[in-house]
């Protein structure tokens, strides 16, 4: 809410904002795929000219805000097979908090064994400040 209001304020904001919550994201993502099919409808009822889709994901700061807000440029996971992994909880926004250092070690090592072996994460490291 805080983006919008800021966007309102602008003296000359360059298009409009549609902002669109979907409630129940831990539950195999109910809203967001409810959400994926209604938007194109509600797009051509209202006549807009959708641009772009940003995930502002309140959730990631763990600190005291002073590094903004994590603003998640795509998605990933949320119907693509996963794997059962015993750990500690980490947020998407910060995937590698969830990692021990011996995966460091192993993604390292990886590094040397030629091309196409070194994968980044897929998570950008973009802050709104």
């Amino acid at each position: 809410m805080a983006v919008c209001t800021q966007f309102a304020e602008s003296a000359n904001p360059p298009g409009n904002i549609f902002f669109l919550a979907v409630p129940d994201e831990e539950n195999n993502s109910a809203g967001a795929r409810k959400a994926a099919q209604a938007l194109p409808f509600i797009a051509r009822e209202r006549d807009l000219d959708l641009a772009a889709a940003i995930n502002l994901d309140a959730i990631a700061d763990d600190g005291d805000g002073s590094k903004g807000r994590i603003i998640a440029l795509g998605t990933v996971g949320k119907l693509l097979p996963t794997a059962y992994v015993i750990g500690i909880p980490a947020h998407s926004g910060f995937p590698l908090n969830g990692l021990n250092a011996a995966a460091g070690r192993r993604h390292r090592q990886a590094r040397g064994m030629g091309a196409g072996t070194d994968r980044p994460v897929p998570v950008g490291d973009w802050h709104a400040g």
